[in-house]
């Protein structure tokens, strides 16, 4: 996750940096975002115990259209996004073809244990500030999976259970390779709230658990 965080800041960093060229009325309407959210699976099997907080991160670069003489506004951009599924009780595991969670036995014990997920995503809202600058927005996106991995570490749970592990699977397979949701966001200046809900399946369909998110979270962006 870090490393997926420093290579995306980089990215949107070369990219504003390359807008030299641009107007500067261009360049005030670009705006960079940073969003702190936890996921929220829904469907998920009731075997399945996840913790509270599932920490993602989302960073954006968007440009803001303005209509004259008035409050709205049509922004557009690129973002990256890393979620994160803690298990607290489970594992990723695939046979025959279909993916599902195994429970792990009664007395296992592990440090860490996450399904993380990458994407790149192009996102598209409508916005409104007042004069007093309360922001709201609704916009939709649609996103990549750039990567994927499992990570754990601790007892060995498929069968000496004494015996310490660290375990690491990129690409694991059936995990849907895009996704698409809509979202909404209200805040006043530069710190706002956002919901997203996903209109897709983290599975293939037919390959996993018909699981989507719903992602909430705090974004700190320029009104």
């Amino acid at each position: 996750m870090k490393r997926f965080l420093i290579v995306s800041i980089l990215a949107l960093i070369t990219v504003s940096t390359n807008a030299q060229g641009i107007s500067p009325y261009s360049i005030r309407n670009m705006k960079f975002g940073f969003e702190l959210n936890s996921d929220i699976w829904l469907n998920m099997p009731d075997t399945v115990k996840l913790k509270t907080i599932n920490r993602g991160v989302n960073l954006y670069l968007m440009y803001q259209y303005k209509f004259k003489e008035s409050n709205f506004g049509i922004s557009a951009g690129l973002s990256v996004a890393t979620q994160n599924m803690y298990l607290k009780n489970s594992y990723l595991h695939t046979s025959n073809g279909i993916s599902e969670f195994q429970k792990f036995p009664a007395d296992n014990t592990f440090k860490k244990n996450k399904l993380n997920l990458n994407f790149i995503e192009l996102p598209l809202e409508i916005n409104y500030t007042t004069k007093s600058l309360i922001n709201f927005a609704l916009g939709g996106k649609i996103g990549y999976l750039i990567s994927d991995k499992t990570k754990y570490k601790g007892k060995e749970y498929t069968g000496n259970n004494s015996t310490e592990i660290k375990r690491k699977v990129h690409n694991n397979q059936n995990i849907s390779d895009y996704r698409i949701g809509a979202y909404a966001l209200v805040g006043y200046k530069w710190m706002n709230l956002t919901a997203y809900y996903g209109f897709t399946e983290l599975f293939e369909k037919d390959k996993g658990p018909e699981i989507s998110p719903l992602t909430v979270g705090i974004i700190i962006r320029p009104y």
